[in-house]
């Protein structure tokens, strides 16, 4: 969460820098942690990109800064006028890392 109480998001690939905040994130929490999901990409008549990290369950003692390894999944999702038969979403997996630490305001 941001200092308005949003919760604020930023994708960067090669090719853009997307910045996202409230509902333009998705979030969906499981066992394994939360799946974090955002649109990077949307047409109307071929479909569409989304964006999504899995965000493990991490404890942070105090003013700490821990490690962070996790996957990211680029989903391109198909669409078609006429239904056809076949795979529609195709994906691809990056392992990503980085650090996590706990923002006081």
């Amino acid at each position: 969460m941001g200092i308005n109480g949003k919760r604020h998001f930023t994708y960067q690939d090669l090719q853009q820098t997307l910045n996202f905040s409230g509902a333009e994130i998705g979030q969906a929490d499981n066992e394994i942690g939360t799946l974090v999901t955002v649109t990077i990409r949307m047409t109307v008549d071929t479909g569409g990109t989304t964006f999504r990290i899995l965000l493990p369950r991490i404890n942070i003692p105090g003013e700490q800064m821990v490690s962070v390894r996790t996957i990211g999944i680029t989903t391109l999702h198909r669409f078609s006028i006429v239904p056809a038969s076949g795979q529609r979403d195709f994906f691809t997996v990056t392992r990503l890392s980085g650090s996590a630490s706990r923002v006081f305001f």
